[in-house]
């Protein structure tokens, strides 16, 4: 059922109903943050694989009926040990500059929350501006885009034997087993992550665009993981080489992957955390140097409950503890 309720002055707060409040919240983003966002908007409502009309909010004119601010709600998966945990992001907070300082955002967090808890998420999340969100109780917890800056003239030459012939192909949807695999293997790694569904896969390639690479043996055609790779000029017209995530489970293939793109007219690689891959360790090993990111901000709704929920993974390690 959709959801409306008045706020201040002429205002009121209401979930979204139909194809027409899709476009006119698709506009509005775009307008009023950037083209980018509001391709985004129009790829969560249109083609998002667990998103609703439910989960998007605006507020909007009485008098005029036009859109003045709007929030949504991304839900995720996480995966924490061998626990799944509910997780509810924030996005698209934005308020025409005219409507601004009245308290719209105010009103949308309130409901928000008050979501997170009717639809029982263990935590909700938000990559926003470093301590605006406290005064809603998120807290910084985690470091979001850190980046290992490796100039390319730090990648030595191969010996003779330690690479692997390789050459990289966008990813399409017959890729979608090999993709989920290489990122089940590398993310298990890591303490706290999203699960990945095939259909959010699918998303990520035939509508988000996301400029993944398949890696390939060029001799045996076999598939040794994915890297998500993105080139910018900088100001001296080399390139600068982004890889903004990778599936690579092999030292070996990571290091043939480095000596691959050294060899395109670029300036230095940089490569997003975890900083526990294979790739992130070679290159900490050349001498790379980290790029601060980032704040991933995280509210517990009910720290009790919560405890509750991850009580078997911190019995667990006690238990296995020298403690």
């Amino acid at each position: 059922m959709a959801f409306t309720q008045k706020i201040v002055d002429d205002l009121t707060l209401r979930s979204l109903r139909d194809d027409a409040d899709k476009e006119r919240f698709i506009t509005f983003n775009a307008v009023y943050n950037n083209p980018a966002e509001g391709a985004a908007c129009a790829g969560f409502l249109y083609h998002h694989p667990e998103m609703t009309l439910d989960d998007f909010w605006v507020v909007e004119s009485d008098t005029t009926h036009e859109i003045v601010s709007t929030t949504c709600l991304i839900p995720w998966t996480l995966r924490f040990a061998e626990l799944d945990l509910r997780a509810a992001q924030l996005e698209m907070v934005l308020t025409r500059p005219d409507y601004r300082g009245r308290g719209l955002v105010r009103a949308q967090m309130k409901h928000f929350e008050q979501v997170v808890e009717d639809r029982v998420f263990d935590l909700s999340f938000i990559w926003g501006i470093p301590y605006y969100y406290r005064q809603y109780s998120y807290a910084y917890a985690i470091d979001g885009d850190v980046r290992e800056a490796l100039p390319v003239w730090r990648i030595p030459p191969a010996p003779v034997g330690s690479t692997i012939p390789l050459k990289l192909r966008a990813a399409q949807a017959t890729d979608i087993p090999h993709l989920v695999q290489s990122y089940r293997e590398t993310a298990v790694a890591v303490e706290l992550y999203v699960l990945r569904s095939p259909a959010y896969w699918r998303y990520l390639i035939e509508v988000a665009r996301h400029p993944i690479q398949i890696v390939v043996n060029a001799e045996t055609s076999e598939v040794l993981g994915y890297i998500t790779l993105q080139r910018n000029a900088n100001q001296d017209g080399l390139e600068n080489v982004t890889i903004l995530e990778n599936g690579l489970t092999s030292a070996k293939v990571a290091w043939s992957v480095l000596q691959m793109l050294k060899t395109v007219d670029a300036s230095q690689v940089e490569i997003a955390w975890p900083a526990n891959t294979p790739l992130v360790q070679l290159s900490r090993s050349l001498g790379s140097q980290p790029i601060p990111g980032g704040q991933w901000m995280l509210r517990i709704p009910d720290v009790g409950l919560f405890l509750t929920r991850i009580g078997t993974v911190l019995e667990s390690r006690l238990s296995e503890s020298a403690w």
